[in-house]
């Protein structure tokens, strides 16, 4: 799997909002379908976060992208 992500955009890409999660104590957020694209950065302590039957581990260091939809 390569280290980068690139696509093609056919407009700017938007902020929307952002949040933080602290993966040091137990969380769990409702399943839901996302509206957006939704960028995780890994800052410390271990994510578990499922998308699409797909078990992640997102630990410091870790990006990821779960697409919108899904």
């Amino acid at each position: 799997m390569p280290d980068y992500f690139m696509m093609n955009v056919l407009y700017p890409v938007r902020y929307a909002s952002a949040g933080r999660v602290d993966a040091t104590k137990p969380f769990l957020h409702p399943t839901r379908t996302l509206d957006s694209y939704v960028l995780l950065i890994g800052i410390k302590g271990i994510l578990e976060i499922e998308q699409q039957s797909q078990l992640y581990h997102l630990g410091p260091g870790n990006t990821l992208l779960l697409k919108k939809r899904r």
